[in-house]
């Protein structure tokens, strides 16, 4: 079976599913819903961690909800970088498209907004969240503010999206394999967090690390590289899903080291969502869920908004109270998500589309130049 040709013989043999159930997305590359669906899951289980942190106290809900995040993320860098291997200028000029300008209102509207009060932020927390330094500046004991300590998390995800993308490059120009690269990768990253266990490090200086963590986000990516090269039996893809959802979720709730729980979890839950679409019908019927996937499109915007909301929750004790502070932060988010984020990403993928179409104008007028030059000659 070649790279890229996944489960035809499956697709055959469920094409007598509705569309709403049939997977898709591997084979063709089209968006796949269940995705979304997963991104609602994960900005959920943040939700419920950090409003209502006593709820089922076996199992660590925004702590799992992240790492659900970062093999979300490792599954979509993979498919853009290795299997479409788009220019890299644009693929990173829509990674910031998407971040940055949501990241920057979110960040000065609290320094502003908190600045007289037990939250306020330090122009240095300002500048360090900015420029995506912030989880080393926790990791090496400096003082830090509460209502933007969830940067650690978008920190370790532009730094891995950095290296992804150099990773990408080295395979183009010097024929590296992306599946050996992203093993090297996601192994020394593994080791580096056992390391830190093991020396018994303070919880910054292990997890927040973007050279301890980022092993979450490459196993996500090399996982569905795997796949896309059908190293897994198509009989087992059904399977998997939820196998291996649970497996991660037991992981996480047990007592075992935390290097161990970190790398188990983050392998269980990459085989997860390689293969989420491929999950027995009333599993995908919950990923393709409408209000799980628009609560999944906006979860960016939720993820910036909900950290304040929820530390000014922790602080009362009153049952009716954190629920009302959840819904205020979902309505500023949805606010966000309409008036900065959405808008800001919409301009700005039009202009790099613009460009990009410019250029290949520019190259196909080259092109054809010189032929009819060689044609005259």
């Amino acid at each position: 079976m070649k790279a890229g040709d996944v489960s035809t013989n499956w697709i055959a043999k469920r094409g007598t599913e509705t569309s709403n159930s049939e997977p898709t997305g591997l084979e063709t590359g089209n968006r796949v819903s269940a995705l979304d669906g997963w991104r609602g899951m994960s900005i959920l289980l943040v939700l419920i961690g950090h409003f209502f942190p006593s709820t089922l106290r076996f199992l660590n809900f925004g702590t799992f909800g992240v790492e659900c995040f970062f093999v979300l993320s490792g599954r979509l860098m993979a498919e853009i970088l290795f299997v479409r291997s788009g220019p890299l200028s644009e693929f990173y000029l829509r990674r910031l498209s998407r971040v940055l300008p949501a990241l920057w209102i979110f960040v000065i509207l609290s320094w502003i907004v908190w600045s007289h009060s037990q939250f306020r932020i330090s122009p240095a927390d300002v500048g360090e969240a900015l420029t995506f330094t912030y989880n080393y500046s926790a990791s090496i004991g400096r003082h830090h503010a509460e209502i933007i300590d969830h940067i650690w998390s978008l920190c370790i995800e532009e730094h891995t999206y950095l290296l992804l993308g150099v990773g990408a490059l080295l395979t183009r120009r010097f024929g590296l394999t992306p599946v050996s690269m992203l093993t090297v990768l996601g192994c020394a990253s593994a080791l580096d967090m056992t390391v830190s266990d093991l020396l018994g490090r303070h919880h910054f200086a292990e997890f927040w690390r973007t050279d301890c963590h980022l092993f979450s986000i490459v196993f996500g990516s090399l996982i569905y590289l795997c796949v896309r090269r059908g190293m897994l039996s198509e009989q087992l893809y059904r399977y998997i899903p939820p196998i291996t959802l649970a497996a991660a979720a037991a992981l996480s709730a047990s007592h075992l080291p935390q290097a161990f729980v970190s790398i188990g979890t983050a392998l269980f839950l990459s085989s997860s969502v390689s293969l989420i679409e491929y999950a027995p019908s009333f599993i995908r019927r919950v990923f393709n869920n409408r209000y799980l996937g628009s609560l999944g499109s906006m979860s960016f915007s939720v993820y910036l908004w909900q950290q304040p909301f929820a530390k000014m929750a922790m602080t009362y004790s009153s049952h009716i109270v954190r629920p009302l502070l959840l819904v205020l932060a979902l309505a500023v988010a949805v606010v966000s998500f309409y008036t900065v984020e959405r808008p800001s990403r919409r301009w700005l993928n039009k202009v790099i589309a613009s460009t990009s179409s410019r250029r290949q104008a520019v190259r196909l007028d080259s092109y054809v130049r010189e032929n009819n030059f060689l044609k005259g000659s």
